[in-house]
């Protein structure tokens, strides 16, 4: 372990408490002389000055940062109500664009369509007690956009599909599956209005683990 503190602030305190000690003690002591220790208190004096400095600096930083943050927020909700007010009145113009124009503003941007939502991933499935299967997906949809529907069709066996239901959320239980059911075939298919993202699809395979109890393993549809 350094005999000297490795914080700044604990190393001036360090060089303020020794040389005094140093001074006042028989240079035969501790082996010094004179002449090394007053040159060590200049330079510790130095620092003082130096670390007082650079700490007022630095206090007067932060300051001038929260009335800098302040002053740009005050500003730019200015700026934001006067743009408002501005494109509220070239709305109101039989031709908005020279509206805009003597403004140097530009003219509110065409809305876009959001796009189609995105594919299920990430399946899984739990065996109910009464035996339903629950499953579960995720799904990466637009962002700030709601009202997806996930529709849910199964097929058994490699028999043609069933349309078994339609959630909101990015879960669904299949309480209609066939006892018996070894091998069964999902595909989740997420909506929103007319629009449509692409299907997923992934099996589930039925079976018996050890000690008896039935099981259930996803693996995605080649």
């Amino acid at each position: 372990m350094s005999t000297i503190p490795s914080k700044l602030s604990d190393q001036l305190a360090f060089f303020e408490a020794h040389w005094p000690i140093w001074t006042d003690s028989p240079p035969s002591a501790i082996g010094l002389t004179a002449p090394q220790v007053a040159a060590f208190k200049d330079l510790v004096n130095s620092a003082r000055i130096s670390f007082d400095a650079a700490q007022t600096a630095r206090n007067a930083a932060k300051s001038a940062t929260v009335t800098q943050d302040s002053d740009m927020a005050n500003a730019f909700t200015s700026c934001s109500e006067l743009i408002r007010v501005i494109r509220a009145y070239a709305e109101m113009q039989a031709n908005p664009a020279t509206v805009y124009a003597a403004a140097d503003v530009p003219p509110p941007a065409n809305p876009q369509p959001a796009p189609a939502p995105g594919t299920p991933t990430n399946f899984t499935v739990q065996l109910l007690g009464n035996g339903a299967v629950r499953l579960a997906w995720k799904c990466s949809n637009p962002v700030g956009v709601g009202g997806t529907i996930y529709e849910v069709r199964r097929s058994i066996a490699g028999a043609g599909q069933t349309f078994v239901g339609a959630v909101g959320s990015r879960t669904f239980t299949d309480s209609t599956i066939p006892e018996g059911s070894t091998n069964v075939t999902y595909e989740i298919t997420a909506t929103r209005s007319t629009l449509r993202g692409d299907p997923a699809t992934f099996n589930v395979n039925f079976g018996m683990g050890g000690g008896g109890f039935a099981t259930a393993s996803v693996k995605l549809a080649a």
